[in-house]
């Protein structure tokens, strides 16, 4: 833990498959041998920010605090990274890991999620955060998403499904009937703001009917100069309930 901390932004937060999710403060890294990297697409909002899409298999992994072991197989991965002028370096800003659990460690007490981190966001920001979701989940409403993002912005799906810059989306392909959420957690550094929740939708995900279950989501804004605020990465752990027939299978990213 104490190793990794140079490399996170303070307004970080990280989002698993399985609803733990973590600060700066409270990360703990998972337990990592081997691991391979495919499928990398990368873009940049901004000279100070990248966002990056890919996959990732990482055979024998397991959750230091939570004792489950994961799949081995490959599963995409969400990143969002700035430059900290300050430290000369990248930190980062938003990790979404599509990993899932499939067995626990044996002897080790069992947490499936950890208490959720308190925050030192100022009530200025909690309401900016919570003001953005609700402004994007609106548009979703609407069908009209694309003039809340980043013409740089990567969104992935925890299907495989995916999405590079904003010119790729089909409007009529993303849009809820209803939406629920719950479980808020906003933090921010500066021009950058990451928000993780817990939602509910009832509508389309990418042209496919997607799963009316409670799933998580983690999201990065950027701030432009004029003081607007634009998604430029987005986690949505949400499955489908079924792929037509004659879809073809292609590898995360």
């Amino acid at each position: 833990m104490a190793f990794i901390q140079p490399y996170l932004d303070a307004a970080f937060q990280l989002q698993r498959a399985n609803g733990e999710r973590y600060v700066a403060t409270t990360y703990v890294p998972a337990d990592i041998d081997l691991f391979a990297i495919e499928g990398l697409i990368e873009t940049r909002p901004t000279e100070n920010l990248i966002v990056a899409r890919y996959g990732v298999s990482a055979p024998g992994s397991s959750t230091a605090d939570t004792n489950l072991v994961l799949s081995d197989e490959l599963r995409p991965r969400l990143t969002s990274f700035r430059w900290d002028d300050t430290a000369a370096q990248w930190k980062v800003l938003t990790h979404a890991n599509f990993n899932v659990p499939i067995a626990t460690i044996c002897g080790g007490e069992l947490l499936v999620q950890p208490p959720h981190p308190a925050v030192p966001t100022s009530e200025e920001d909690s309401t900016l955060g919570l003001n953005l979701m609700l402004a994007l989940r609106d548009a979703i409403l609407a069908g009209n998403l694309t003039p809340l993002l980043d013409q740089q912005t990567q969104i992935q799906h925890a299907s495989g499904m995916g999405i590079t810059t904003s010119a790729e989306l089909v409007p009529a392909e993303y849009k809820y009937r209803s939406f629920e959420y719950s479980d808020l957690l906003v933090t921010r550094n500066e021009d950058v703001l990451a928000i993780s929740y817990l939602g509910k939708p009832d509508g389309l995900v990418l042209g496919f009917e997607a799963v009316d279950e409670w799933h998580p989501r983690l999201i990065a804004f950027r701030r432009l100069e004029e003081g607007q605020w634009r998604v430029i990465a987005s986690a949505n752990f949400v499955n489908v309930k079924a792929v037509p027939a004659g879809v073809e299978c292609v590898a995360a990213g």
